[in-house]
């Protein structure tokens, strides 16, 4: 229903007509989301219980000390074993604690009297960069706690591959940063030799299984450019092709590996990396906001940050399975007489009118508000991997050659 535009305009009709054109995130823009968020095939999914206080422990058993050796174990004849008693193992636990957290927004007021004068479909587009706005600030979000939880951190500053990481070990748990600045940029075969390092000593759950198993990443469009563009890996893809071009479609038509497992990995991009310039004294990163306010010919707005673009550093995540599960509360709608009416978490834009004693007597103006609550629950944080890398400077293909003259020209 569009908003009607007359004279006769009623705050009630206003409302209505704004009403009707809010999306819903959750549901209408389902494959919209799944297109564009990198990590939605990534963290696995659940629900916080109601009435279960305000954090839940998850406990995770450590790996599993059986008392052999797994170089020469020692086993004994079946014949005459009988009673021999079993070989005593051990186990641990980490215990990781999970809260929910919220983020409540509040669009400016819209008022009837001044939508009167508005252009046709402004609304409708203000209400699309407002779900634009929702859905960045959730992979934001989903960036901050993958970094803050992670077990193993990886900073490519040195030559020497232990000397990049932090943690790393199958209780590590919210670890910091090595010291220093990024030395490297990613490389496919850097990123190669890390995967199988998690695959030997962090015995991460994979994605699929057997042949086709493999872990996932999310880097910069620049940092999987170059590592598409890579000689080795230019070389496979051109093998793929002699033999079935069916077989390499994906990695060559499609601007990501995300469908694609290529030497145990699938790649996907992430639109907004995280970003830096300096670390503080901790090592950790002083990130750059990707997006800055200015002002406009009425109001304020954002644009992309010059100091985002040209930033020295850049930070992409590599996952096992299982790593991580985002949860969002459960529906509460209250005990006996005391009622609510149901609450959506998940990032819903929803209308806010109502006529009151107060400002709002004529129902003159109503207002968007959404808000946001899930929590992030480690399952097995060791296996987020943030890494961190130096940023280049992009080969444009440019040609240095001496201009025709006149004559020689075609």
């Amino acid at each position: 229903m569009a908003i009607p535009y007359s004279h006769s305009i009623s705050p009630a009709d206003f409302a209505t007509g704004i009403q009707s054109q809010i999306p819903s995130i959750n549901a209408v823009n389902a494959t919209w989301r799944l297109q564009h968020d990198p990590f939605a095939n990534i963290l696995g999914s659940g629900t916080f219980p109601a009435n279960a206080g305000e954090s839940i422990r998850t406990v995770v058993p450590t790996q599993y000390v059986s008392g052999f050796s797994l170089t020469s174990p020692q086993f004994v004849a079946k014949k005459g074993s009988c009673g021999t008693a079993p070989t005593a193992g051990k186990f641990g636990q980490t215990e990781y604690t999970t809260s929910i957290k919220r983020a409540r927004g509040k669009l400016p007021n819209i008022c009837v009297n001044d939508a009167f004068y508005s252009v046709e479909n402004s609304f409708k587009m203000g209400i699309q960069t407002a779900r634009d706005m929702i859905f960045n600030l959730n992979l934001a979000h989903a960036r901050a706690e993958l970094v803050a939880m992670s077990g193993t951190k990886i900073k490519v500053q040195s030559s020497t591959f232990l000397a990049n990481v932090s943690g790393g070990t199958t209780s590590s748990v919210a670890v910091g940063w090595t010291a220093g600045l990024p030395q490297y940029s990613i490389s496919h075969k850097f990123l190669t030799y890390t995967a199988n390092y998690v695959r030997e000593t962090l015995h991460p759950d994979f994605f699929g299984s057997g042949a086709t198993s493999s872990l996932r990443g999310v880097f910069g469009l620049e940092a999987v450019e170059a590592m598409r563009n890579q000689s080795s890996v230019q070389a496979d893809l051109l093998a793929f092709t002699q033999g079935n071009f069916k077989d390499a479609k994906d990695a060559l038509q499609k601007y990501s590996w995300a469908e694609y497992p290529y030497r145990g990995l699938q790649i996907g991009i992430d639109p907004q990396p995280l970003r830096y310039n300096t670390v503080d004294g901790s090592g950790n990163p002083v990130w750059i906001e990707p997006l800055v306010e200015v002002v406009a010919d009425s109001g304020s707005a954002m644009e992309t940050n010059p100091a985002w673009v040209n930033a020295k550093y850049e930070v992409g995540f590599l996952f096992g399975n299982n790593a991580v599960n985002r949860l969002v509360p459960e529906r509460y709608t209250g005990e006996g007489d005391m009622k609510f009416d149901p609450q959506d978490y998940a990032g819903e834009l929803f209308w806010h009118y109502v006529k009151d004693m107060g400002e709002n007597m004529f129902g003159d103006f109503g207002s968007f508000l959404y808000q946001i609550e899930d929590a992030y629950q480690p399952v097995k944080p060791h296996t987020i991997i943030p890494v961190s890398y130096k940023r280049c400077v992009s080969d444009l293909g440019l040609i240095s050659c001496d201009g025709l003259s006149g004559s020689e020209s075609l």
